[in-house]
């Protein structure tokens, strides 16, 4: 069952009563994400700045976009075998990038709390997706994640590229 980003609207719990309701044996359910970074302090640079005093705010809002640029980007095309030409450098403003980079270090803690509110109990099993796209051009937005996951026990999803190397999976480190 596909439900888009109805996650987003609903409370966890409510929503997870819902999808198990909907989706009987066997069902495999998708959903994304894009209104997670209202849930999840640090996941945006709003949130450093309205936290840091404005000097400490700005270096770590410095430091982050230029670790996004030499290092997570870079490492982030050669785990998906893409040319680095349209990527890096990448073609964007700036706070578009730093927020990218702290998506992608926040969005499994999301994940986590998102399916701690489930009847699922073996996430490693039950689910097999959290992916965060690549920042690119035609995202929806920086933040969009993926998931794929089944409240039935005797559903054994496979992982994709063996806990999605853009991101992890919700139960691994």
């Amino acid at each position: 069952m596909s439900w888009s980003n109805v996650l987003d609207y609903i409370e966890p719990r409510d929503f997870h009563a819902m999808a198990e309701a909907c989706g009987g044996k066997g069902a495999v359910h998708y959903g994304h994400s894009m209104n997670w970074v209202r849930d999840m302090k640090g996941a945006s640079w709003l949130d450093v700045k309205a936290t840091l005093p404005g000097d400490a705010a700005s270096e770590f809002l410095k430091t982050t976009l230029v670790k996004t640029r030499t290092k997570m980007l870079p490492e982030l095309c050669m785990a998906m075998e893409w040319t680095q030409i349209l990527v890096c450098p990448p073609v964007d403003n700036s706070m578009n990038l730093i927020d990218y980079a702290l998506c992608m270090l926040h969005h499994k803690t999301w994940a986590n709390h998102f399916f701690k509110a489930s009847s699922i109990v073996d996430l490693d099993r039950q689910v097999a997706r959290v992916t965060l796209f690549s920042r690119a051009e035609w995202d929806e937005s920086n933040s969009t994640f993926y998931m794929k996951w089944s409240y039935d026990a005797e559903v054994k999803l496979k992982r994709h590229m063996s806990s999605d190397t853009r991101s992890g999976h919700p139960a691994s480190k």
